[in-house]
């Protein structure tokens, strides 16, 4: 256990009592708040204490503890997660069982080797869809296992599965019913049909979960005790209860979150490409102040934007409204249409589906999608600066067939002012973080507004001290114009936290140059780092970029390491399953 006082073991005890009553909900986890009396080390602690060990035990631990009981049918809840969505809806479901004491396990689908599927009764499966229908990387080596010839015959096997994903992609969450469909040939028994959630997934996500749970039977339970966790604490430090007994600890107050975005402020708002540039690409940043919002390097910030004003009294004018017909929201309270189609639907496409009048307003809105958030990698490390969250952010512009198109959210930034409130919450990336060991060396591969997240990892390795060696790849259009946080990178290559700094820029010369080419000449020292124990991250567009990248890094196994195309697609396995192959791809 961490070197605690008295008063942060008092502190804690209560807030993990406090917690209890959002897991008997089935609820997202409040985090810890700033103003808690923790140092930093308590803090740390805390947190991987809660995230961890409060909602399940480790696999290990659950093996030790089955060999000295009556042996019981433990329900595995498994995960495939690119962002961290999945992760934590599988962990929301593992607390509200747990807090009705049904025995189970959440998996990270990378460990599937560590469970017998054909021994198991019930697993559940949260699983995202990545690129064009494809599994994300810690569930890639669990679904060609599923989908080799050789996967085993799953009859005892009983399952129910949650798919995620965006239904503006032609493959909307195919990754969850390619699964879905090979457990069923293998003879497994779906237990409660699969539910395909889109972007705004917390409605179809909690109906899955309350019905699955309403499903499970009931003698899977283990009887009623204390939970082992607080009852640590109090082992260790009798004198803990009775104090926070006189402290009368109220529940925390839940934390911003995606249902209670924190109305931040825009502080800056300034443009990083250059006189000449083909694109417009802005560094924002945005006040903390007040929210009691917490981040890491590699997390990301949800954004609800607001509609395009002229495209709104477009849409109006075009079909024949008058803006003032009343219609319900997505939350089911009724407002005027011009509100409605300005803060809560999606409307980009309603001239196209829709280009004549005729429609009623309330048949119109019942046809759209909510208006949901959009994510953007925090471009700032909260160890330089902890009450703001950096972004940077390309701003989509263009024209087509005579309309102007415009990204919802980049305009919504790209526009804003001090006066106009960001509604914000943070999304935990647990997928995208810095090795634990800060005298790791790591490898970024972030063109364009990639580079944001590195940014983080770069000021977070800064104030930190880490001795770990940092290298940099860098890929935009033109170097005078497009070369972003230019001088800031710069100064740390001079100050050797940057212990090399790549760049490809595609349109300085006659032929295309991307950062997969910078890699590829640099094969022989890549492989050298990955020797070492590099981690390797990659940042930006999933379609493209991501996919040459990968290619890339195959390239260099076999060219540099010697492999053979079979080994070196094991070794890059190997790298995803050991988390040191991360990407947060889009």
């Amino acid at each position: 256990m961490a070197p605690l006082t008295l008063l942060e073991r008092a502190w804690i005890s209560g807030f993990l009592a406090g917690i209890m009553e959002y897991t008997k909900a089935g609820a997202p986890l409040p985090s810890i708040p700033k103003w808690a009396p923790l140092s930093e080390t308590a803090r740390q602690w805390a947190e991987q204490f809660i995230s961890n060990l409060l909602v399940f035990p480790s696999f290990k631990q659950e093996e030790k503890e089955q060999s000295l009981s009556i042996p019981q049918t433990t329900i595995r809840i498994f995960y495939g997660s690119q962002t961290g969505n999945a992760e934590e809806l599988a962990k929301r479901m593992g607390r509200k069982l747990q807090s009705v004491n049904f025995p189970v396990t959440v998996m990270d689908l990378a460990d599937y080797k560590k469970v017998d599927l054909t021994k198991e009764s019930y697993a559940l499966f949260c699983v995202s869809t990545f690129g064009e229908g494809e599994p994300p990387d810690n569930a890639r080596e669990f679904w060609e296992f599923l989908s080799s010839p050789e996967a085993p015959r799953l009859e005892n096997l009983k399952y129910a599965l949650l798919a995620l994903g965006d239904s503006a992609y032609p493959d909307f969450c195919q990754a969850g019913k390619n699964i879905d469909k090979r457990l069923e040939e293998l003879g497994a028994q779906r237990i409660f049909p699969r539910i395909d959630c889109d972007v705004d997934y917390e409605e179809s996500a909690t109906k899955w979960i309350e019905n699955v749970f309403e499903i499970l039977p009931r003698t899977l339970q283990l009887p009623t005790q204390e939970d082992s966790l607080i009852r640590e604490l109090k082992e260790e430090s009798p004198k803990i209860l009775t104090f926070q007994q006189t402290l009368s600890p109220k529940i925390p107050h839940p934390p911003h979150t995606k249902q209670n975005p924190f109305p931040s402020r825009v502080l800056e708002n300034r443009r990083l490409t250059l006189m000449g540039s083909e694109k417009e690409t802005r560094h924002i940043e945005l006040s903390l102040e007040g929210s009691e919002l917490c981040y890491l390097p590699g997390d990301a910030v949800g954004i609800y934007p607001t509609n395009w004003p002229v495209l709104v009294q477009e849409i109006i004018e075009t079909l024949g409204y008058t803006g003032e017909e009343i219609v319900p929201t997505p939350n089911g309270e009724n407002v005027p249409l011009r509100e409605a189609l300005y803060r809560y639907y999606e409307i980009n496409s309603i001239l196209d589906d829709f280009p004549k009048k005729g429609i009623g307003a309330v048949e119109l809105v019942k046809n759209l999608r909510s208006l949901s958030p959009r994510y953007y990698s925090i471009a700032s490390s909260p160890k330089v600066y902890e009450m703001e969250i950096h972004l940077t952010v390309v701003v989509v512009r263009y024209i087509q067939h005579g309309r102007w198109r415009r990204g919802v959210c980049s305009n919504f930034l790209a526009e804003a002012t001090p006066k106009v409130p960001i509604p914000i919450f943070i999304r935990p990336n647990p997928n995208f973080r810095l090795p634990s060991d800060p005298s790791t060396p790591i490898i970024m591969i972030g063109p364009g507004t990639g580079v944001a997240p590195f940014r983080a990892f770069l000021q977070e390795r800064a104030a930190t001290g880490a001795k770990g060696k940092n290298w940099l790849f860098f890929g935009e259009q033109h170097r005078s114009t497009d070369f972003f946080y230019q001088e800031e990178l710069e100064n740390y290559l001079k100050e050797g936290i940057l212990t090399h700094l790549d760049t490809a820029f595609s349109r300085d010369q006659s032929y295309k140059i991307y950062v997969q080419h910078r890699m590829l000449e640099k094969a022989q020292d890549i492989w050298s780092w990955l020797q070492e124990g590099a981690y390797i991250y990659v940042c930006g567009d999933a379609h493209r970029m991501a996919k040459d990248v990968d290619i890339a890094l195959h390239q260099i196994c076999e060219t540099a390491g010697g492999l053979s195309k079979e080994k070196a697609q094991e070794y890059i396995q190997n790298l995803r399953s050991s988390k040191r192959y991360l990407r947060d791809v889009y």
